[in-house]
């Protein structure tokens, strides 16, 4: 990609206009609200090119910096764990709610890991071994880019039509050679302990964090601790940190076999309290956990369907 010569949160308003898309209200055929909060995300038919998309739109002009933060780096990326970006536009009405940035992305049919997990329950180990290893991937090629997401949790992990995952929202990117500074602060629950104390100076190894809270809620289906804003971590974290009964208290309720010592192994590793204690990318690819059997082809359709089935998704 080259030189990164600005941050993403202070392009001018003139460059930031010549690249949006003219629009109108006959060009998206809105089918269904996916998400609200912050922001609101829609299916939607893009009628001018044929095809189904995902609009994010951002309804305040304040959110001119996560708008343009995500536009930056999306546009940059092209890989097929990460959500394609198509084109931006402003001053669009939705729903009879006037928003003031909207981009259309690539729509992923079978919607976020969170929603489906919170039915299904944890994900077979090897099933959850091979999105595990996408999501290694899509992050590799993300920090190879020069940008950290920062934001890395099981809602933005996404599914399409090909049970492929994709990585989502990027409004809290870094960029990892002009940045410095933290944009935001990540989700409860998933950030590392220095992006929580607002002192993190190594973007990379605060995903690697998240990517093994990650790891623990695809096979097991819940958290491996609970952070409150105010309260701060839960005993869990405590045990996890003190390296005793952590791994105990959790065989009680899945059963003392259920985690393997390379899980366990890895996860303790990736949550490394200390950001150059953590592994890199290569490590885990490396790690025996990773390097033992994957699904792949037909195999990993139908164990996908057979997921998917559980959570009323087919």
């Amino acid at each position: 990609m080259g030189d990164y010569p600005i941050q993403p949160s202070v392009q001018t308003s003139s460059s930031h206009s010549a690249k949006l898309a003219p629009t109108s209200s006959n060009v998206y055929s809105i089918q269904k609200e996916l998400g609200t909060g912050k922001f609101f995300v829609y299916k939607a038919y893009d009628n001018k090119d044929n095809k189904e998309v995902a609009l994010k739109a951002y309804p305040s002009k304040y959110d001119r910096d996560y708008f343009e933060r995500e536009e930056y780096v999306l546009s940059r990326l092209d890989h097929p764990n990460v959500i394609s970006y198509l084109k931006s536009f402003d001053n669009i009405t939705i729903n009879n709610r006037k928003m003031r940035y909207c981009m259309a992305l690539e729509y992923a049919q079978y919607g976020d890991l969170f929603d489906i997990i919170s039915v299904a329950g944890g994900i077979p180990e090897q099933l959850a071994r091979t999105l595990f290893l996408q999501l290694v991937e899509g992050v590799q090629y993300i920090h190879s880019n020069k940008f950290a997401h920062m934001d890395l949790k099981v809602d933005n992990l996404l599914l399409d039509e090909q049970f492929q995952l994709k990585i989502t929202d990027f409004d809290l990117a870094q960029c990892m050679v002009t940045e410095k500074k933290l944009f935001g602060s990540g989700t409860i629950g998933y950030r590392a302990p220095e992006v929580t104390k607002g002192r993190c100076n190594n973007f990379a190894a605060a995903d690697i964090y998240s990517m093994g809270v990650i790891l623990f809620i695809l096979f097991t289906g819940y958290p491996p601790y609970n952070e409150d804003s105010t309260d701060g971590y839960d005993h869990f974290y405590k045990l996890l940190r003190s390296y005793r009964g952590f791994w105990e208290a959790h065989s009680r309720k899945k059963g003392k076999d259920f985690y393997s010592e390379e899980f366990m192994d890895l996860v303790n590793w990736m949550l490394s309290e200390k950001p150059g204690d953590r592994p890199s990318i290569q490590d885990i690819k490396n790690h025996p956990w990773c390097r033992m059997a994957t699904l792949k082809g037909e195999e990993y359709e139908q164990e996908m369907k057979n997921y998917l089935k559980k959570a009323n998704r087919l």
